[in-house]
C-alpha cells in the first residue's frame, strides 16, 4: 500500500483544500487547536491555560510534521518537549512531528501572563 502525503506551507491561499491524486486532500482546517482558560493559576499568580490539538480531519488522514505559529511562546511550566516546542520564533512543533491519528488529541498546560494564539503554520496529510 502506497502512502500518499501533501505538504502544505502557510500563506494566501493555504486555507484552501488541495487534492493529490484525486483522493487526498489537506488543509488546515483538518486541525483544531483550542486553548481554554485561564484553568487555574500558579502560586505566583501565573495564570495556567490547557491547549487541545485535534486532528479532524473529515477523509480520516493522519496529519503529522505539524508545526503552528505560536508568537513568542515560553511557559513558567515545563511541557515535554515531544508534546510541544518551539523550534523558532513564531514557529512550534506538535507531537515531534509524528502522526497525529484521525480524533486524536494533544494535549498540554502552560502558565503565561497572557494567551497565546495558536494557529497552523504547515502540515503534512498522510492517507
Amino acid at each position: 500500500m502506497a502512502i500518499a502525503a501533501l505538504v502544505l506551507q502557510g500563506g494566501e491561499n493555504f486555507q484552501e483544500m488541495v487534492k493529490v491524486k484525486g483522493d487526498l486532500a489537506c488543509s488546515s482546517d483538518f486541525v483544531n487547536a483550542n486553548t481554554t482558560g485561564p484553568v487555574g493559576t500558579l502560586p505566583s499568580g501565573t495564570p495556567v491555560f490547557f491547549v487541545t490539538i485535534t486532528n479532524i480531519c473529515p477523509s480520516n488522514c493522519r496529519i503529522s510534521n505539524l508545526y503552528l505559529k505560536c508568537e513568542s511562546f515560553t511557559s513558567e511550566i515545563p511541557i515535554s518537549p515531544n508534546v510541544f516546542r518551539r523550534v523558532g520564533p513564531n514557529d512550534c512543533l506538535v507531537n515531534d512531528g509524528l502522526p497525529i491519528g484521525i480524533g486524536n488529541v494533544v494535549t498540554f498546560e502552560y502558565a503565561h501572563p497572557h494567551i497565546f494564539n495558536l494557529s497552523v503554520l504547515s502540515l503534512r496529510c498522510l492517507s
